[in-house]
């Protein structure tokens, strides 16, 4: 999906390909599956938390840098 599209007359002397940038980012844990959605600002470079607040049924920790982003976000 394209936001915005646009016409330059003239000469086009470089361009670059179009590249993603996240919006909104969905995490999920790989031991507890706890998902997390993270907003961004426009700009602003995706972070992923090292540390999960896990479940509230949850007994053990989950390890350091358990995220992964889901292909859905």
């Amino acid at each position: 999906m394209v936001s915005r599209l646009f016409v330059i007359s003239g000469i086009i002397i470089s361009c670059t390909k179009p590249y993603i940038k996240a919006t909104k980012l969905k995490l999920q844990c790989k031991s507890c599956l706890n998902t997390k959605t993270i907003e961004l600002a426009p700009g602003q470079n995706p972070y992923v938390p090292s540390f999960c607040e896990g479940q509230s049924g949850h007994t053990q920790k989950c390890p350091k840098d358990s995220f992964v982003a889901l292909p859905t976000s």
